[in-house]
């Protein structure tokens, strides 16, 4: 039997995996989970256009990422 936070850790790292995976590159890939990762922890100080210009997406397909991350780490915690 697993924690609660245990579950919400594992489910924040499998989303995070989920992250950008039709971006050309993992070095893009990776930098667009930093992104949304830290636009998740704190939306005022890291919006997408802290970002413009080093992810490989617009604004609205940054916020269709962020949208899908969050929606992921919820289904996968049952909610």
């Amino acid at each position: 039997d697993q924690s609660h936070k245990a579950r919400v850790v594992i489910a924040i790292d499998r989303a995070k995996h989920l992250i950008g995976t039709s971006v050309q590159s993992m070095e893009q890939e990776e930098m667009l989970r930093r992104a949304i990762w830290l636009s998740c922890l704190n939306a005022k100080e890291y919006p997408f256009e802290a970002f413009d210009g080093l992810v490989a997406c617009e604004r609205a397909q940054f916020y269709r990422y962020k949208n899908q991350f969050l929606n992921d780490v919820k289904n996968l915690l049952g909610i």
